[in-house]
């Protein structure tokens, strides 16, 4: 049911904007392989490790790290925030509907046949 399968998106994209969502809905979760010392490249879940450290927590490779993007300038990575530190009202909506939950949806409605869908 491709109109089901968009009004799902709509409804989704409209929870987000009304703030009736919790925010564990949006975590993503990586893995640390390796010390935090021995990262050349900032990536979203070392700068969020990082935020974590400061606060005192210990971390080792193989600990999983939980994060949002919070709303403000610079890169994803420098935003990507602990979800232990962030409340939804940081979150950057905007980031999520256009670079999180649209692509994947399109990927699929593509898949299906339709080439442009306005959410």
């Amino acid at each position: 049911d491709i109109e089901g399968a968009i009004q799902v998106v709509r409804d989704s994209i409209n929870r987000l904007r009304s703030g009736d969502f919790d925010i564990h809905e949006l975590v993503v979760y990586e893995q640390l392989s390796k010390p935090l010392e021995e990262y050349k490249h900032t990536s979203p879940h070392v700068e969020a490790a990082r935020k974590l450290v400061k606060e005192g927590i210990e971390l080792q490779p193989g600990s999983v790290i939980g994060y949002v993007i919070k709303r403000g300038a610079g890169s994803i990575s420098k935003r990507a925030t602990p979800v232990e530190l962030a409340s939804k009202e940081d979150v950057d909506i905007t980031y999520y509907i256009e670079n999180q939950i649209i692509p994947a949806c399109m990927r699929i409605l593509k898949a299906a046949g339709l080439k442009e869908v306005r959410f």
